[in-house]
């Protein structure tokens, strides 16, 4: 009584909760552990399930069911279910396709565990193996990725990560014939972002994309932070017939190439890592490897 009544400071608190948000308690990383053990064995599920003629939705059904099924309830964000030209479609929610031979499937999906939630990425073939030109732009995307993993460490800086990420993109396009010219011209004119439309990643926890002092997207890594790797390559009409009538950017565009791989869509692979001094942990156990893919998808 007669105490006078302090004044709350509710943007230093939002600050200061984003940063405990930014860097993960090992009860946190163990709950995103169990998130990304269910939600990866899910993922395998599908590919056991899928086969040409059954629906995008069917497949989501195969992930629901198996999270569930092993205590998960609830996900943390609408599965995406892509097959063909709707795997270039990022936030693509409709999963209402009937999937089709020939098909690459691309899933990103992943269920909460006490409120922390994985977020996974695969693609896949409907018909159970890749074909030629899937295989290369799979191989590619696992490239940028896996040189990525390589890279991740506490102190240092997102945007180099992201900037390496898309030399190497750079790179693998040249690789594929859909574009002409040096790395480094390609680099100058933003070339791979034609084809990898989004960044490498972003903190993950409580929400698919976590807060952190800076926003969802890392700045400086920090030992205990949780952020997904997710590079990607898609062939999106819009983005590339944009392009083409572009004066700086279509000389770098091989155009009778890119007709030839339109139909594919795209491939994104992703994992949920854990930030240490010197390297990471991958959390996500979901298998990405061409070979096991394949394999796992002839199991009953």
């Amino acid at each position: 009584k007669g105490a006078k009544v302090g004044i709350v400071n509710a943007d230093q608190l939002k600050s200061v909760m984003a940063e405990c948000r930014a860097v993960k308690l090992p009860e946190e990383v163990a709950c995103l552990k169990h998130a990304n053990d269910i939600s990866g064995a899910a993922h395998e599920a599908m590919w056991r399930a899928c086969t040409p003629g059954v629906y995008e939705y069917q497949l989501e059904a195969v992930f629901l069911n198996h999270t569930m099924s092993a205590g998960l309830r609830h996900q943390g964000y609408p599965a995406i279910v892509g097959a063909g030209k709707n795997s270039a479609t990022l936030h693509y929610e409709h999963n209402n396709k009937l999937v089709k031979d020939g098909d690459l499937v691309l899933v990103d999906a992943g269920a909460e565990y006490l409120g922390y939630t994985a977020d996974i990425t695969r693609t896949f073939p409907a018909s159970g193996r890749f074909s030629a030109a899937q295989k290369d732009l799979y191989e590619a995307v696992l490239k940028i990725q896996e040189a990525s993993l390589k890279n991740l460490k506490a102190g240092l800086k997102w945007e180099s990560v992201s900037w390496d990420a898309s030399r190497i993109a750079s790179e693998c396009l040249l690789d594929l014939g859909v574009v002409k010219g040096s790395v480094d011209s390609l680099m100058e004119a933003k070339i791979a972002s034609l084809f990898f439309p989004h960044g490498l990643g972003h903190h993950l926890g409580l929400q698919v994309h976590d807060h952190s002092p800076n926003g969802p997207a890392p700045t400086i890594l920090k030992e205990g932070n949780v952020v997904t790797c997710e590079p990607g390559l898609y062939f999106v009409d819009s983005i590339l017939g944009q392009a083409l009538n572009n004066t700086e950017k279509k000389h770098f565009l091989v155009e009778d190439a890119l007709s030839s791989w339109k139909h594919i869509g795209g491939v994104r692979i992703e994992d949920d890592v854990l930030i240490q001094s010197d390297g990471i942990e991958n959390l996500t156990t979901a298998s990405k490897q061409i070979a096991d893919v394949e394999a796992i998808m002839q199991q009953v």
